[in-house]
């Protein structure tokens, strides 16, 4: 009987670009070798995408166009190792690649990230993720925050840009 991988071996697996079989490309032109068994093991999305005859699954190529290496890197983190480390300068990125390859454990973290650095400068565009992902935990940390800020003017001036945009 084989012994069970443990994180560390996975994580050599992962940073190794023996053996994948599939190449994600990235909109900043970073690619990373892995392999579809693992990205289908977590990801509907690639479960699909590699079971039927898409080109992603004939050129064992994926391209990400829209997401850079850092949040792709965070994402292929969690697909192959099961934690996702430091999420501060990538958590809107993470969250919405998270949303559309339907990681939603990943998407959870990213959310709690994104709520707990909430500040007047980030509290437009996390409204805007909460509003097009109909997040109401996002909303709701958004809310909370500009009622504990609500003497502060900038707070309330970022309300009301953040109205404008939706």
């Amino acid at each position: 009987m084989k012994p069970q991988k443990t994180g560390v071996e996975y994580s050599r697996l992962f940073k190794s670009e023996s053996f994948g079989d599939v190449e994600i490309e990235c909109g900043d032109g970073e690619k990373f070798h892995c392999h579809k068994d693992m990205l289908a093991d977590r990801s509907p999305v690639f479960a699909t995408m590699f079971s039927q005859e898409m080109r992603e699954s004939l050129e064992n190529r994926v391209r990400i166009g829209d997401f850079s290496g850092d949040v792709i890197s965070v994402l292929l983190q969690f697909v192959n190792m099961g934690d996702w480390g430091d999420l501060s300068n990538v958590a809107d990125g993470v969250y919405k690649a998270a949303h559309r390859y339907q990681l939603e454990q990943l998407k959870l973290a990213a959310g709690a990230e994104l709520n707990l650095n909430l500040n007047a400068e980030s509290i437009v565009s996390t409204l805007q993720i909460a509003h097009l992902y109909k997040d109401k935990s996002l909303v709701d940390g958004c809310v909370e925050y500009l009622a504990s800020h609500k003497g502060d003017l900038s707070a309330m001036d970022v309300l009301a840009e953040a109205f404008e945009n939706l």
